[in-house]
């Protein structure tokens, strides 16, 4: 009965849908400005809410994590209480996701995009921002960890999305990834055989560029920026 957004590149707005008709904003949070805006990287992008909590992607300044009506945290829709925070250097927070894991742990898996350099060269076959998945541990909140990646040497990743115990990725040049993220998360789980399966969208007249993807009835769509839309059915192996 609310929508969420970042607003002006540095605020959290909450409007009412209470009554459809009229729409009215309840609560506004300041986050900080972005300083990496100046540079022309990382403007902030997204947020998204999971269990009453939002994960606000705020670009070079991180990410931030606020209560909007789980309630534990002091937050409601109309007092919303930033919980915590998590910034690192080098790098812009493009997405942030919420997952509670079946082992009790509770992390923000972010997407995170990485200024181009001589680290990945115009010949590498990248498409795109350069980029990977960070994995923060916030168990404690007041103490976040940062555990775990999922990085794909031969693309970059562009935007996320969980449901259940999988994690999909939408990889650029890479296509869609789909990465279990059932068991404890350390590492990089592209290296751990955590790939259930890989789809890489192409009509044969222009290279794959997926950045979106979401899971849908048993499938998955799959944005792709030369091809369109793709509707991605996945059935499992005999």
């Amino acid at each position: 009965r609310h929508i969420l957004a970042v607003s002006d590149a540095h605020r959290l707005e909450i409007v009412s849908l209470e009554d459809p008709a009229r729409p009215r904003r309840v609560a506004s949070l300041e986050l900080g400005s972005d300083r990496g805006q100046a540079a022309g990287v990382g403007v902030p992008t997204d947020v998204t809410v999971t269990d009453g909590i939002a994960y606000v992607a705020l670009g070079r300044s991180g990410m931030a994590m606020v209560d909007v009506g789980n309630g534990k945290f002091g937050g409601s829709p109309a007092k919303p209480t930033r919980i915590t925070g998590f910034h690192a250097p080098f790098a812009s927070t493009h997405a942030a996701y919420g997952y509670r894991s079946r082992t009790g742990k509770w992390y923000a898996i972010l997407s995170e995009d990485l200024p181009a350099s001589a680290d990945v060269p115009a010949s590498s076959g990248v498409s795109g921002q350069p980029g990977f998945a960070r994995i923060v541990d916030f168990t404690d909140p007041s103490h976040p960890e940062e555990v775990a990646r999922y990085e794909v040497p031969e693309a970059g990743v562009q935007d996320l999305w969980i449901e259940g115990d999988r994690l999909y990725v939408a990889a650029q040049n890479g296509g869609v990834r789909v990465v279990d993220v059932s068991a404890d998360l350390k590492g990089n789980l592209y290296h751990q055989g955590r790939e259930i399966a890989r789809v890489v969208p192409t009509d044969g007249a222009a290279a794959p560029n997926v950045i979106a993807v979401q899971a849908i009835r048993g499938g998955l769509l799959a944005g792709d920026r030369n091809t369109g839309v793709w509707m991605v059915r996945l059935t499992p192996r005999d």
